[in-house]
């Protein structure tokens, strides 16, 4: 696996991941560096960014100790957002996408990894 490394952009760090990827938001305090991958409910990928990406990818870097956050973005419903990957089960609220998403998890992903998913669907 590839250490993280810092590269400097117009005079910030940021910080690169392993496979030279760049990461949506990284939260920074006290040394720890907790990464931050974001999904729309409707992305392909929304079901297993969680391992794939943050888990696999992010979280190995050492001043992320292991941990990191998972934002989903649940905009319901909507014919544009429609859910993919996910044949045998329709969530109906922004907490069965969290429920899904944590269930899918081991116990040490659940207690290092939150995920969080932010209701931003239009009242009906």
């Amino acid at each position: 696996m590839q250490a993280a490394k810092i590269r400097r952009l117009e005079g910030k760090q940021e910080t690169v991941y392993a496979e030279d990827k760049r990461l949506d938001i990284s939260v920074s305090f006290a040394g720890l560096n907790v990464p931050v991958e974001i999904r729309r409910s409707c992305h392909r990928d929304a079901w297993s960014s969680v391992r794939s990406q943050l888990i696999v990818k992010y979280t190995q870097n050492p001043r992320a100790a292991g941990y990191g956050i998972s934002l989903v973005s649940w905009f319901g419903d909507s014919e544009k957002c429609l859910l993919e990957k996910c044949v045998t089960w329709t969530p109906k609220m922004a907490e069965d996408v969290r429920l899904r998403i944590e269930q899918s998890l081991d116990s040490r992903e659940r207690r290092l990894t939150s995920v969080y998913v932010m209701n931003v669907s239009r009242p009906h």
